[in-house]
């Protein structure tokens, strides 16, 4: 599980990805937008909390992310986060459309083992 304990890891996704029915290869597409949504969604939080702190924010960038371009990357990073977002909730309609019990996978097969 990953540090959001309402999350899997993509790991566990692997499943869902590899089954031959379209509807756990949704559940697995879904929940591996999701959890990309809510890293880069917290890195940003992440970003936008010490950029209050003069400098603190340029260590959270790669170095090769030059001085200059700083802003820029930020906003391309806010916009993949958008589309993202967008991404994900086109995936929870197209299964709440379809019946699809996608939320209740944290319980599924991976989880053998595993005390909730």
């Amino acid at each position: 599980m990953s540090r959001n304990k309402m999350l899997p890891d993509l790991e566990s996704t692997i499943y869902y990805m590899n089954s031959a029915d379209y509807r756990d290869r949704l559940i697995g597409e879904y929940w591996q937008a999701k959890i990309r949504f809510e890293k880069l969604d917290y890195f940003l939080r992440r970003l936008n909390d010490s950029s209050a702190l003069v400098g603190a924010s340029r260590e959270l960038f790669p170095a090769v992310v030059s001085e200059k371009d700083l802003d820029r990357y930020e906003r391309a990073l806010e916009e993949q986060r958008d589309a993202l977002y967008q991404y994900v909730d086109a995936l929870e309609d197209r299964m709440i459309i379809l019946r699809i019990d996608y939320l209740n996978v944290l319980r599924g097969p991976y989880m053998e083992g595993v005390d909730n």
